[in-house]
């Protein structure tokens, strides 16, 4: 598979590089610049580079596409099962479920109200003593008897089951309000009144006829199919009342169908999640090549109050320039033949001792070390030795010299932020040792303090 996906990388990489000259030309600098250990083949390393994440991102793209296929084939398999419906809780209002035609032969989305999960008529029995015996309980309040009602009474308006309501029927309501407040005080005389508790379920208790003069409505074919879908669903649904959970068959009146509510794009999600992965492998690989460049150059700064304190003292112990360039890299070579590891200053330096014996002047050798480390201090040294080349070594040493002390200053100073900047950061395991210790202390103490 790593191989397959290797050769369509490389054909994709061939067809589409034009697009990505600009990109392409930021890469190669940034690999220029930390060649020197990894290898000198850059237009190679670069192109492996780019055929490297394509490949990725084809083994990601194919591995989230045949997951999200297998998903849509799960689904599709599901679909030839009873559909799943799942009530409100008891009391709540009636579930909207949309359900679309598999086959588009009705070119609409069939919605049906499901109503909440219902109690049993055990269950409302049951329901209804218990709710009366609270009642009993509690209605009198101060009063002593039904006889001698003489102050407020209780009117519970909670049954304390979802779904069931207390109604309350007064046959005064001028004398009882609906709070239960008695209204006694301008009576002359007992006057013999009631209340009614209704406990109220659906159509359980009462109902109320209202005379209505509406027209029905004239349906289509396919309404008329659909409204017959939906009482089929409706009766269902009424059969399986006191369940919260109950299933449709698939196929109703001819017609297929399916939970359009419960069914979810995962295979969508899980292509886009893998397009997200494949955006930030891109963008870790190019953060990574950056944070190689950093410390390549933080590495070749460290190395630069060394670097001119042998310059210095080699020119100042008679040898030329290009000689004390050749003793540095030489030195260098006999190090890295034991095995004390490369360093990107000196690889430069050998890089531009080699250009000298093929044959490039010494002036632009250096420009060309100058300009393949890009940084300030070494810059400025170039500048200083192609100056005095071409003028004569006069005066160099001493100007030399002013900047291995200015060098110097520097590491001293970049030697304190970074022993301010390890004092930052240990900061916060020492809060966090202090809290520990505190907590160690007091929580005995406040122990004994509640004991």
């Amino acid at each position: 598979m790593k191989n397959i996906c290797d050769s369509i990388s490389r054909f994709i990489y061939k067809k589409i590089s034009w697009i990505m000259t600009n990109h392409r030309e930021k890469i190669t600098e940034q690999y220029k610049m930390i060649s020197i250990v990894f290898g000198k083949d850059l237009e190679k390393r670069v192109d492996e580079f780019y055929i490297n994440q394509i490949s990725s991102s084809i083994l990601i793209l194919v591995t989230v596409l045949v997951i999200s296929g297998l998903f849509i084939v799960f689904n599709q398999f599901n679909s030839s099962s009873d559909i799943q419906i799942e009530r409100n809780n008891y009391g709540e209002e009636s579930a909207l479920y949309s359900f679309e035609d598999v086959n588009h032969s009705l070119g609409n989305t069939i919605n049906v109200y499901i109503e909440p999960v219902v109690y049993t008529p055990e269950e409302i029995e049951e329901i209804s003593k218990s709710t009366i015996k609270k009642i009993d309980k509690s209605i009198l309040k101060q009063n002593k008897s039904f006889e001698q009602i003489k102050t407020d009474i209780n009117l519970i308006n909670d049954s304390g089951y979802p779904g069931i309501e207390i109604l309350w029927e007064r046959e005064s309501p001028t004398l009882i309000d609906v709070a239960g407040k008695i209204n006694n005080a301008t009576l002359e005389k007992k006057i013999t009144t009631s209340v009614t508790a209704k406990i109220v379920y659906g159509e359980e208790v009462c109902s109320k006829e209202y005379t209505l003069e509406v027209y029905p409505k004239t349906y289509t074919a396919k309404e008329t199919q659909i409204q017959e879908i939906v009482k089929e669903i409706q009766s269902i649904s009424k059969e399986n009342s006191d369940k919260k959970i109950f299933n449709l068959p698939t196929t109703i009146n001819g017609v297929q169908l399916r939970n359009s509510a419960k069914r979810k794009n995962i295979g969508g999600m899980i292509v886009a999640f893998g397009i997200v992965i494949i955006i930030l492998k891109w963008i870790k690989e190019k953060e990574e090549i950056k944070k190689r460049v950093k410390e390549r150059n933080q590495e070749i700064l460290l190395e630069y109050p060394n670097f001119i304190n042998k310059l210095v003292l080699l020119l100042g112990a008679g040898m030329s320039i290009k000689g004390s360039l050749y003793k540095m890299t030489q030195d260098y070579r006999q190090k890295r033949e034991q095995g004390k590891g490369n360093q990107y200053l000196y690889e430069e330096l050998l890089v531009t001792i080699n250009e000298i014996d093929a044959g490039l002047s010494e002036t632009i050798a250096y420009f060309n070390f100058g300009r393949r480390i890009k940084l300030g201090p070494y810059l400025k040294t170039v500048t200083l030795i192609i100056q005095n080349i071409r003028l004569g070594t006069k005066g160099l040493l001493p100007l030399l010299e002013q900047e291995e002390a200015v060098a110097f200053d520097t590491r001293k100073e970049n030697a304190k932020k970074q022993g301010e900047m390890i004092s930052t950061k240990l900061l916060i395991p020492m809060i966090l040792q202090m809290l520990i210790v505190m907590f160690i202390i007091m929580i005995p103490a406040l122990l004994k303090f509640n004991l």
